[in-house]
């Protein structure tokens, strides 16, 4: 019997005992917490990442916008000053291609008038007609297009291995004429 009640006191002192009882709760909190400081790190720049990008996008539009001529010298400027509103990330791998579309009052119909793919290696924007259908409602209205797209990679990358693509369009219509020419 004595060696039956030393195991119960053996137990019920073992379950009082409270040492080490923070070093097991710390280990168990500390990598929740270490996740949730780097996952907000990275939402945080992923969404400065991203309003960048609109204004990337939507400064590039205003820039083609104020002109009445565009040349090939002309947009690489307003590639470079696009890159510049993308600080303090890195626009290496920034993409813009710019558009103009007029809702032509022979045809009746959104024509495209050209398209410009200098800013990166973009790719030709998807459907420039019916992405302006809704700001040229009138014939003769022109509308600029401007589709900015952007690889954020993460900083922290033992978290996320994988890099996030993310596209804006911005629209402007011409402001000093009704239309922007493309040389």
């Amino acid at each position: 019997m004595t060696r039956a009640h030393d195991t119960c006191t053996g137990t019920r002192r073992f379950l009082r005992d409270r040492h080490g009882v923070v070093a097991i709760e710390f280990a168990m909190l500390v990598p929740v917490t270490i996740l949730l400081l780097f996952g907000g790190f990275e939402v945080t720049r992923m969404v400065r990442a991203s309003l960048r990008l609109n204004d990337v996008a939507q400064t590039v539009a205003d820039l083609v916008a104020q002109q009445t001529t565009v040349t090939a010298a002309s947009m690489a400027n307003f590639c470079t000053g696009g890159g510049l509103v993308m600080t303090p990330f890195s626009a290496t791998n920034l993409d813009a291609t710019v558009a103009s579309v007029t809702y032509s009052s022979a045809s009746s119909s959104r024509v495209l008038d050209w398209q410009d793919t200098t800013c990166g290696s973009g790719s030709a924007i998807t459907s420039p007609t019916t992405l302006a259908a809704s700001y040229t409602p009138n014939a003769k209205d022109s509308v600029v297009i401007v589709q900015a797209v952007y690889p954020y990679v993460p900083v922290v990358t033992t978290l996320f291995t994988t890099s996030f693509t993310m596209t804006r369009t911005a629209y402007a219509r011409p402001r000093s004429g009704t239309t922007v020419t493309h040389y």
